[in-house]
């Protein structure tokens, strides 16, 4: 288990309309998952969906993202999902749009 948080900051006069663009770089293991407020996504286009919003002028929001892992409940898959685990990795960039 683990986290990452991502830190956006609205340093101008205008209010703006943000989205998150993901890209995976590799086959997500299937034990592993994401929460947000207390929520589980096995998916990360869900949560990315749930990040969305709209940042005031001026403000800063920070989004606390935890990985975790689940043990799947056979040793020898789990271990192998754990290994594919070291290499999964995905980018996310940031679009936004003046209200």
């Amino acid at each position: 288990m683990g986290s990452f948080s991502i830190i956006i900051d609205n340093n101008t006069y205008n209010d703006y309309q943000y989205s998150f663009i993901f890209k995976e770089n590799n086959l997500k293991p299937k034990g592993l998952y994401f929460k947000l407020k207390g929520e589980k996504y096995y998916e990360l286009k869900d949560l990315i969906s749930q990040i969305n919003g709209t940042l005031q002028a001026k403000k800063t929001i920070t989004v606390d993202i935890e990985w975790c892992w689940d043990y799947q409940g056979d040793d020898i898959n789990d271990t192998l999902e754990g290994i594919l685990a070291l290499n999964y990795s995905f980018e996310i960039s940031l679009s936004s749009a003046k209200l």
